[in-house]
């Protein structure tokens, strides 16, 4: 019963949100699909095989542009990655949540430039064992 009623707490949560972030355009929620092509490490025994193979996410983004410089925002983002490794049936998943100021630059309409400091922490697990790092 627990389980049901913050599953139906977060449900309205995010349709609050939509809809709020719907009537108010200083707001905006974003979600976008990612493919992820890891770097860096490698398996030692296989001369240079990478450790994770391609894999796939989704990043939701909250951004608010503050009343007083509409150049400036203010966010949060959620990043979801699964990642298969190599030489296994398993995946590794990454899960992380920042928060986020960035200036805009309009050059043009619907044009700009953006440029932001983003930090937050990212949890990682895989085969029962996992971590949290901060970024």
């Amino acid at each position: 019963m627990k389980k049901h009623r913050t599953l139906l707490c977060i449900a309205v949560l995010a349709i609050g949100t939509a809809a709020w972030s719907q009537a108010v355009t200083s707001f905006s929620v974003t979600a976008v699909p990612t493919l992820d092509m890891p770097l860096g490490v490698s398996l030692a025994d296989s001369g240079g095989t990478s450790l994770y193979g391609l894999g796939y996410g989704v990043s939701v983004r909250g951004q608010y542009a503050l009343p007083f410089h509409p150049a400036l925002s203010a966010g949060a983002v959620l990043d979801l990655d699964l990642l298969t490794i190599n030489g296994s049936d398993k995946s590794a998943a990454f899960v992380g949540g920042s928060g986020e100021l960035a200036y805009t630059l309009s050059l043009a309409p619907r044009l700009g430039l953006r440029a932001g400091a983003r930090g937050g922490a990212y949890r990682a697990s895989f085969e029962g064992e996992s971590f949290v790092q901060p970024y």
